[in-house]
């Protein structure tokens, strides 16, 4: 199975800023982010709401430009092309909310992060990420904004995944 924590505190501020986010992107995979609003919670609300579907976006519009589709790809092209949407909708989420947050003269920001489990790569026949799921493996990709980190933790050993 798979277990997701998050762990939020609110410091010295009236209010928690920060806001998290769990989605299941359909046929891209399940999305799991934290956002720590900087000056205020605007910017956070507005990426923990539109990143998801701006990740979506982003692959969709990659995996239209495939002559053969997705399924034709090497597992480290797909990879390729999940790890470029991420950044993708990174920066298209920035670029959106820098057009809101000129007009109302906000000066709010928020870092972020995200973990995507994409499952169904290739792996050895009968290899598996979860006990009786064929299909493939599972990966995990992390993107980050600022100063989030993730750990993976495996037993007693922790992974840090990211850099601040």
């Amino acid at each position: 199975g798979l277990t997701v924590g998050v762990e939020t505190r609110i410091g010295g501020r009236r209010s928690n800023e920060d806001r998290l986010v769990a989605n299941d992107l359909y046929d891209l995979g399940f999305l799991a982010g934290i956002f720590d609003g900087h000056g205020g919670a605007a910017c956070a609300d507005f990426v923990s709401q539109r990143l998801p579907a701006a990740l979506h976006e982003a692959y969709a519009a990659r995996a239209s430009r495939l002559q053969q589709g997705v399924a034709s790809l090497t597992p480290g092209q797909e990879e390729d092309v999940i790890s470029g949407a991420i950044h993708d909708a990174f920066q298209a989420t920035d670029e959106e909310f820098l057009v809101t947050a000129r007009q109302s003269r906000q000066q709010e920001g928020s870092t972020g992060l995200v973990v995507l489990v994409v499952h169904g790569f290739e792996a050895a026949p009968l290899a598996s990420s979860a006990a009786g799921c064929k299909g493939g493996v599972a990966k995990l990709f992390v993107g980050n904004c600022g100063d989030c980190r993730a750990v993976l933790i495996r037993g007693r050993k922790a992974m840090k995944l990211s850099e601040d």
